[in-house]
């Protein structure tokens, strides 16, 4: 299902808010949550690159650090992995052969 644009972006400020009160202490995450949230202000960028490179920069950085993340941060993070999968407009057209 295609979401709008607004909806991705609200969904996503809201998530990263919200991660940023659950995420463990590290200052490494905390610049990155912050860089995040940066981004998503400027709105240069789609939101879904952002949150997934959110993902990313947090997996990497309590799989590094060994830090243990909470059930509801691992819930939270699991809900923007998803939603840095959806799509706000086909990135193709289907092909008619009678038009």
């Amino acid at each position: 299902m295609i979401k709008s644009k607004k909806y991705l972006a609200a969904k996503a400020n809201e998530l990263v808010a919200a991660f940023a009160k659950q995420a463990p202490a590290n200052p490494n995450l905390e610049e990155v949550i912050k860089q995040a949230q940066a981004e998503l202000e400027a709105r240069q960028i789609a939101p879904q690159n952002i949150v997934e490179q959110l993902v990313l920069d947090s997996y990497r950085i309590c799989r590094l650090s060994h830090l243990k993340v909470n059930d509801e941060a691992f819930q939270l993070l699991k809900e923007m992995e998803a939603l840095s999968r959806e799509r706000s407009i086909l990135p193709f057209f289907r092909y008619d052969p009678w038009t």
